[in-house]
């Protein structure tokens, strides 16, 4: 009997161990850091956030940030690791790891339904889609947080993101969808101070315009673009290159409606610049217009080659891939009908580099050219084919997105304002019976102030009636009693009177 009692109470002793031991591991994992470990932990994100230090190392410092992160458990801190980490990745154009992580980031946010990291999230999946050249796929996830801006009334946030859209349109060629896109954004924000969004969307609607062939509409919003910037302070809200480039759609637009030498001023004078000066794919694109132009102008222009060749090498230089197509699609234009050979190098490094870019209507288009120079082109015109299929399949899908989310918008404008219009008329309705209560109480005021009055009158009448009739009873009683206490005898009286 005792030696049971033993073991039963080593048991439970031994039990008592094993539980105080779970829990102080359990403890441990899940304990808060303490001030001293978050800002041993907040050094690796500072380390991380210097930009003399090499781009591995301040990978690895904010690697070890999240592993401190992920071991307390603390979703603040690796929302925050994860966003400098994706930043990183995409300084490095590693967009496939960019993207990795931000949807990590996209995942925890929405887990924790928290909007602020939910927007920041779809934001740099759009951005990192469209620098690894998925436009479809950047389309989808600015349309996404389009929708987020839009039911949160964040005017800025839907302008800025149908923005992005409307520049995904236009590089895919869709320049009909790119003006609705772009047009709806400026509902959001022309009541706004954001400058730069405003002035993007007139650009695009512009430059839309211009590939239409439109040119009195393009000029027309171009006009807005530039006259944004009417003085330094708002250029320093644009940016200053932002301008300069509105600048360069102008000489475009000019140019194309023959009007060269207005064309050729305006590409001068932006070369003289210094912000453009600094910047050298701007820079090469100017130059490399200046010369397209010249040669427009006169083909004998033997200045115009030099330039050409110029702004190409400095774009090999930028390793401006976007820059590549432009420059050699104006070399194959310059030499068409001078160097055939040269005309079809310069076609086929536009194929190639739009082929590295995944630009689909720049392949098309250098494609065009390639038919033109090259006699055995079947394997041209059936990437052709399948490109062609491609961009309208894209082109498609993004209408179809854009054609839902506008749906919803209109349906949420609808029902926002049929409930402003209930809003108002439940205001109206209270300030009527509220003038209708005012109105009776002051009534009901007035009324019985009116009643004290004439109570007080009342009152202050029956006084005066009592006090004077009360008055005359006492000498007709005094009277009365001298008549009856007095003698009967007239001739007393009258002989009395007459001795007075």
């Amino acid at each position: 009997m005792n030696s049971g009692g033993t073991y039963i109470r080593i048991w439970l002793f031994l039990g008592m161990v094993l539980l105080n031991s779970f829990t102080t591991l359990y403890s441990q994992e899940t304990a808060p850091p303490t001030p001293k470990q978050l800002d041993s932990l907040y050094q690796y994100h500072r380390n991380s956030d210097i930009d003399s230090l090499p781009l591995s190392e301040r990978l690895q410092n904010i690697t070890w940030f999240l592993e401190g992160a992920k071991q307390w458990q603390v979703d603040s801190l690796t929302c925050k690791g994860l966003m400098m980490k994706t930043w990183l990745f995409g300084k490095q154009k590693q967009y496939d790891s960019a993207i990795a992580y931000t949807q990590q980031l996209y995942d925890l946010a929405k887990a924790n339904r928290d909007t602020g990291y939910i927007k920041k999230a779809l934001k740099k999946l759009g951005i990192y889609y469209k620098r690894n050249h998925q436009l479809k796929e950047a389309f989808q996830y600015y349309n996404e947080n389009f929708k987020i801006a839009r039911i949160n009334n964040d005017s800025i946030g839907a302008g800025n993101n149908l923005l992005y859209m409307a520049n995904i349109q236009d590089m895919l060629g869709d320049y009909s969808g790119s003006k609705i896109t772009a047009i709806e954004g400026l509902r959001f924000v022309e009541e706004t101070s954001d400058l730069r969004c405003i002035g993007g969307l007139f650009h695009i609607i512009s430059v839309s315009n211009l590939e239409q062939k439109k040119y009195k509409e393009a000029f027309t919003y171009n006009e807005k673009a530039v006259n944004l910037g009417k003085d330094s302070v708002l250029i320093q809200q644009i940016e200053a290159i932002n301008i300069l480039i509105f600048k360069n759609t102008r000489g475009l637009i000019l140019a194309e409606q023959g009007y060269y030498k207005e064309s050729i001023s305006i590409f001068k004078s932006l070369l003289t610049n210094p912000t453009l000066q600094q910047n050298k794919m701007e820079y090469a694109r100017v130059l490399a217009n200046l010369g397209y132009v010249q040669w427009l102008q006169d083909s004998k222009n033997v200045k115009s080659e030099s330039l050409l060749l110029e702004a190409l090498r400095m774009r090999e230089i930028e390793n401006d891939v976007r820059g590549l197509i432009a420059s050699n699609i104006h070399l194959t234009k310059y030499y068409l009908d001078k160097d055939t050979t040269k005309a079809l190098q310069h076609a086929e490094a536009a194929y190639h580099n739009a082929k590295k870019r995944n630009s689909q209507k720049a392949i098309l288009e250098a494609l065009g050219f390639v038919f033109q120079l090259k006699e055995d082109v079947q394997q041209e015109a059936q990437m052709f084919h399948q490109i062609y299929l491609e961009l309208q399949e894209i082109n498609q899908s993004n209408r179809e997105i854009y054609a839902v989310t506008r749906y919803e918008n209109d349906k949420l404008t609808q029902q926002n304002t049929v409930l402003q219009t209930a809003k108002a008329k439940s205001q109206t309705w209270a300030l009527g019976i509220t003038a209708v209560l005012i109105v009776c109480i002051i009534g009901l005021g007035y009324y019985y102030y009116t009643q004290r009055i004439y109570k007080r009158r009342f009152l202050q009448l029956v006084s005066t009636r009592d006090s004077t009739t009360t008055t005359p009873k006492n000498n007709q009683n005094a009277s009365s009693r001298d008549k009856w206490d007095q003698p009967r005898d007239v001739a007393a009286i009258t002989g009395t009177a007459t001795a007075i």
